[in-house]
């Protein structure tokens, strides 16, 4: 199963974390871990490339872990809100293979 968690500060979307994996299907055609896989990495590369975010990214291959989080402000935070709908989406529609948590840090 494919865990993402959102965190919150003061009610703003400020991070993410992401680990296992779905077991929907087999391993390149499991399309619920290509579409977390497709937004996590979006949002990875947001923080890092677009935001300029230092230090915001980490990953654990090993684990099939990525967690994201900073202040990259609004933008950042708009993509956080989108991602979460989405994900909230995939995870209603797939439920034994995506849970989704909101924790406030």
């Amino acid at each position: 199963m494919t865990r993402v968690t959102f965190f919150y500060r003061d009610k703003t979307p400020c991070g993410f974390s992401a680990e296992g994996h779905s077991g929907f299907a087999e391993e390149g055609s499991d399309i619920v871990c290509a579409a977390v896989s497709a937004v996590t990495q979006t949002a990875a590369i947001q923080a890092e490339d677009v935001l300029h975010m230092e230090n915001a990214v980490y990953t654990d291959e090993k684990r099939a872990f990525l967690k994201v989080t900073g202040d990259g402000g609004a933008p950042w935070a708009a993509m956080l809100k989108a991602m979460e709908l989405f994900i909230s989406q995939l995870a209603a529609q797939y439920p034994e293979h995506l849970t989704l948590t909101i924790t406030e840090v």
